[in-house]
């Protein structure tokens, strides 16, 4: 299954509102949504593509730790 992300634009115009009216939706809890930036789109486009599955902030995070770990950066700065 494909998830569509829409902007917050595309949303409004959907829905046909303004993006001003959409945006306070969001705020006031009325309508639920995620922000998004184009990188994380790409990332998600491409975890899909590879069949790897949900790819998530966590995964980055242990990630990052392991290459910290890797080039010898102590354990205060990666507490940091």
């Amino acid at each position: 299954m494909e998830t569509e992300w829409l902007t917050a634009n595309e949303a409004a115009q959907y829905l046909k509102v303004k993006p001003r009216t959409l945006l306070q939706w969001v705020r006031e809890r009325k309508i639920p949504a995620h922000r998004l930036s184009g990188v994380w789109r790409e990332l998600e486009r491409a975890a899909e593509a590879a069949n790897v599955g949900h790819l998530g902030t966590h995964s980055f995070r242990h990630t990052h730790r392991s290459w910290l770990d890797a080039v010898g950066t102590s354990v205060a700065v990666q507490q940091k």
